[in-house]
């Protein structure tokens, strides 16, 4: 009897971990409809970056105003979009978790502006330091950028100056800026990998 147990026993475990993902998703996979939530769910690994990237993406989403909670939702829409294709089309080793990896480090965690804010002297600084996610982005950049500064010390200068001209211009807005700031982030993210 306990030879026929141990069989079972070992079924169950199996069974459990190849369900895990249910679990993990920022989504019910019970209630996955589409080919890439059934990739996901169908990867541990992408199941877990998906929960974190959700994680991160409502943890930030909370802790914005209503108005920068619009911008982030549209955002996030469009990421969602972007997502998608990306997943139908990987086809380098680990494109998948690489392209997470750089939604997770644009949402989360939530970081504070890098620069005194009562020293704020261009309308750019004023700009990053009364939104809530502009100031959450640039201490993201400055973050990532801390682990690699000995590396790009010299690049990150030159994408300082560039920054600057270029938000300054009087049509940039928050999302003008947000976006400029997650293609940093991307770019320092791939860079690391």
């Amino acid at each position: 009897m306990k030879f026929l147990e141990q069989p079972i026993f070992f079924a169950i475990i199996l069974i459990l971990n190849n369900t895990s993902p249910l679990l993990a998703a920022s989504f019910d996979c019970k209630k996955a409809r589409t080919d890439i939530e059934k990739m996901i769910c169908n990867s541990s690994q992408l199941s877990k970056a998906d929960e974190q990237m959700g994680i991160a993406y409502k943890k930030l989403r909370h802790k914005l105003p209503k108005s920068e909670r619009q911008l982030l939702l549209n955002d996030q829409r469009t990421w969602l979009q972007e997502r998608d294709n990306v997943l139908r089309t990987c086809i380098e080793i680990d494109c998948e978790i690489q392209f997470y990896q750089v939604r997770i480090q644009q949402l989360g965690p939530i970081e504070r502006v890098s620069f005194n804010c009562q020293k704020a002297a261009t309308p750019l600084e004023k700009m990053i330091c009364n939104s809530p996610l502009l100031g959450h982005v640039d201490g993201r950049v400055a973050k990532l950028y801390k682990s690699l500064q000995n590396e790009l010390r010299d690049n990150q200068h030159q994408w300082l100056k560039e920054r600057d001209m270029e938000l300054a211009r009087p049509f940039c807005d928050v999302e003008c800026i947000w976006q400029y700031y997650k293609y940093r982030i991307e770019f320092l993210v791939r860079y690391m990998f």
